[in-house]
């Protein structure tokens, strides 16, 4: 099935990234589903889509709330009578040490980044699998191999979401399902890039790395470690301004 073909489910649909998956969708003649928290940027984004001609909807959910985001993708059946590609972009990060970050924040953040790609995989198989086809696609960052101060349980999410991907991946294999997992490992790369890289997996299932930062750091931690330790911390001991942390996005 080609791009023009598909129903394509976006998760932070108003996010950067997933704006830009958005309208990269759109153009290369996708019907997109639009998923988050906002619903006056939805609609604002709905407007601007419709005014094109495009063929868009969304619904308001948090991704951390499995019913709620149950709720949109019975809504993207309803509208558009299947999803082919699910994209799950929802994810924030909290620059704070480990020390810090009170359990509250730390809660918060696992409930957008781990629990809603959990959830988002867990209604996109189910469905999938009556479908007899699909393709499930999870955003994630370089820090699902490295580990940064002032980022410890963002870096947790990121290692988190990984396993988890790669487990739903080899799960459905040995079912041989036709549903394939894919993963995105973002370093420091355009939201532009990102969203192309989202929609050009064509179902193959594998992960794809964007960005030097992301596939040089985890080979050089994995080469010398405690040089990597020595490295970063030096870096983040001249550079302790969160202003400064640029490099490692």
């Amino acid at each position: 099935m080609t791009l023009k073909q598909k129903v394509i489910f976006i998760t932070d649909a108003c996010s950067a990234i997933g704006a830009s998956a958005v309208q990269e969708a759109v153009h290369r003649g996708a019907r997109v589903f639009m998923v988050g928290a906002n619903e006056d940027e939805l609609q604002a984004m709905q407007d601007k889509m419709r005014v094109k001609g495009f063929e868009t909807a969304y619904a308001v959910a948090d991704v951390a709330e499995y019913d709620q985001l149950l709720v949109a993708a019975d809504a993207c059946l309803k509208t558009f009578t299947r999803i082919d590609t699910w994209i799950n972009c929802a994810s924030f990060k909290l620059y704070k040490t480990i020390t810090e970050t009170t359990d509250q924040e730390a809660k918060r953040l696992f409930d957008t980044n781990f629990w809603g790609v959990s959830n988002g995989c867990k209604i996109a198989t189910s469905l999938m699998k009556v479908q007899d086809q699909g393709e499930i696609i999870n955003l994630g960052s370089f820090q699902s191999d490295i580990a940064l101060p002032l980022q410890g349980f963002y870096s947790a999410t990121q290692h988190a979401i990984k396993g988890f991907t790669d487990a739903l991946r080899r799960e459905l294999m040995t079912q041989n399902s036709s549903i394939t997992v894919s993963f995105v490992i973002a370093g420091e790369v355009s939201n532009k890039e990102v969203a192309r890289a989202l929609l050009s997996l064509e179902g193959r299932g594998e992960d794809l790395t964007l960005g030097r930062a992301a596939k040089f750091m985890p080979a050089f931690q994995k080469l010398f470690p405690k040089l990597q330790d020595s490295v970063i911390t030096l870096w983040y001991s001249h550079h302790n301004k969160l202003d400064k942390l640029k490099l490692f996005h």
